[in-house]
């Protein structure tokens, strides 16, 4: 199951990622889908990496708060994984 999802996970990550006639709007609904994996199953690092994917989707729509909110959480996660690697 776990294997399962975080399959899921890389490839909502790759669609949003690399698919570059996908629309904002379907990168967003991708990244949102990769996020939520990644925090159920508390995969410190694609939480990080959804979170910066969202931001930079959301700056590229203009969309100042959420871009922030985004980015925010991005950092958190980027921190914690900086701490668990330097235990």
């Amino acid at each position: 199951m776990q294997n399962d999802l975080r399959n899921k996970f890389q490839v909502y990550l790759a669609e949003a990622e690399y698919l570059a006639q996908l629309s904002p709007d379907r990168k967003v609904t991708r990244l949102d889908s990769a996020l939520h994996i990644a925090k159920r199953t508390k995969y410190s690092e694609g939480i990080s990496k959804a979170a910066e994917q969202l931001s930079i989707v959301y700056e590229e729509k203009k969309d100042k708060d959420s871009s922030l909110i985004f980015y925010h959480i991005y950092r958190a996660a980027s921190d914690s994984l900086f701490s668990e690697n330097n235990r």
